[in-house]
């Protein structure tokens, strides 16, 4: 009985000594974990994206944040304006890493400032999830560059607006339009790669400077070539999309167009330059609320609503390096980069917009899995109001997008 109570006498005596510790550990504060992002704020989808960062590491924040070996981290983004271009992004990457002192870089979108930012981020280790249409960062000397969206894997969708030109009888020629720059000339050639192994004439490439305010003289040439429909390539969302479909309209042009970045701009064309100016148009769906039932993705739209008091679409696929870096971050359990390209090899994640699978570039003599491959949601306006057509699996993006580019032998697909 002595040695009962000597005992319990002991652990209390013990208990009080190492109380102070334990409640230091528990009120030890979360560290900063800094992510960083740079975008254009004079377009739509950077200043979308901002907003969408600033969200989610808010919500993640009040949950918790993300642990990591037992320490907890708080997520702070900090986002620089890249302008654009080649020079914006490599001065927001100096900016992030030199003095913010940043390992992790996640969606940033268009080419130039993506190229900017490659060239410092590489040689500093620097973990890098974003999208960019140029297949640069896709070669087998980058080790820290993982792109999502990839504009090579989103043929799936490509491969269907083809197929249903056809299916409505329109002529198989096209014209082409991006904007002059390694965005706009890398989506060019990738299309120009499809449109021939499908069998449709390219009349014509047209460049335009990303200021551009008068598509005029454009949508003029267009309507010379009279092609069965145009492909607007990776023109952003918002003015100028609006402005070349006017452009279009105004000057007669009545064939089939292709909006890869319509999102809600479809709202904007039917309501400023009528509905027959969008009618027919096809585009991908960007809006999760009409075709997600999880109620995570549900909740987190509401929750962009509730705090900007607008629901925007525009930016919801440009936003997947942010669960793609959560992902491997809880699958390493580690922010250390090396072991997070270690994690990120053939990740398969849930976005808000699409599921993902990482995959290997072999056609680039890439073995990493350093590119995405995603589900596509092709849409059309119909009646005034933009569509869903249906839903492609990974699976099938995956496997019509090497077809399309006529790879099947080097990805070993069945004939």
């Amino acid at each position: 009985m002595k040695k009962v109570r000597y005992l319990m006498i002991l652990v209390f005596a013990t208990s009080l000594v190492l109380l102070p510790f334990f409640m230091s550990f528990a009120a030890e504060p979360a560290k900063i974990l800094k992510i960083g992002n740079t975008v254009a704020l004079k377009s739509k989808e950077g200043i979308q994206i901002k907003k969408w960062l600033e969200l989610l590491a808010e919500r993640q924040n009040a949950a918790g944040g993300i642990v990591v070996k037992g320490q907890r981290y708080n997520i702070q983004p900090i986002s620089y304006d890249d302008d654009l271009t080649v020079d914006g992004g490599r001065a927001a990457a100096e900016r992030l890493i030199y003095q913010d002192k940043v390992k992790h870089i996640i969606c940033q979108f268009n080419s130039p400032p993506i190229v900017g930012v490659l060239g410092v981020a590489e040689p500093n280790k620097v973990l890098q999830i974003c999208d960019g249409m140029t297949e640069k960062t896709m070669e087998p000397q980058y080790h820290y560059f993982y792109r999502a969206p990839s504009m090579f894997f989103n043929n799936g969708g490509q491969v269907y607006y083809i197929n249903h030109f056809k299916s409505i009888g329109l002529p198989q020629s096209v014209v082409i339009i991006a904007p002059d720059d390694a965005t706009g000339r890398g989506a060019s050639e990738k299309l120009l790669t499809t449109y021939k192994n499908m069998g449709v004439k390219v009349l014509d490439y047209l460049y335009y400077k990303r200021e551009t305010t008068d598509y005029t003289p454009f949508a003029t040439k267009i309507k010379s070539l009279n092609p069965g429909w145009v492909d607007t390539g990776p023109t952003n969302g918002g003015a100028p999309t609006l402005l070349l479909a006017k452009a279009m309209y105004d000057v007669g042009y009545r064939g089939g167009k292709i909006f890869n970045n319509m999102a809600e701009t479809w709202k904007d064309i039917v309501e400023k330059v009528g509905p027959e100016a969008a009618e027919g148009s096809l585009g991908i769906f960007k809006d999760p609320r009409q075709y997600r039932k999880e109620k995570w993705a549900l909740d987190l739209c509401d929750a962009y609503e509730k705090k900007y008091g607008v629901w925007e679409t525009d930016a919801t696929n440009w936003i997947a390096g942010w669960f793609i870096f959560l992902s491997a971050v809880k699958k390493a359990d580690s922010i250390e980069v090396d072991d997070l390209t270690k994690a990120m090899n053939g990740i398969e994640v849930d976005c808000l917009d699409a599921k993902r699978r990482f995959v290997a570039r072999p056609d680039m003599k890439n073995p990493r899995t350093c590119d995405s491959a995603y589900e596509q949601f092709p849409g059309i306006v119909k009646n005034g109001k933009f569509q869903l057509i249906k839903i492609m699996s990974v699976d099938e993006d995956y496997e019509a997008s090497i077809r399309s580019f006529g790879l099947q032998d080097v990805y070993k697909l069945k004939k």
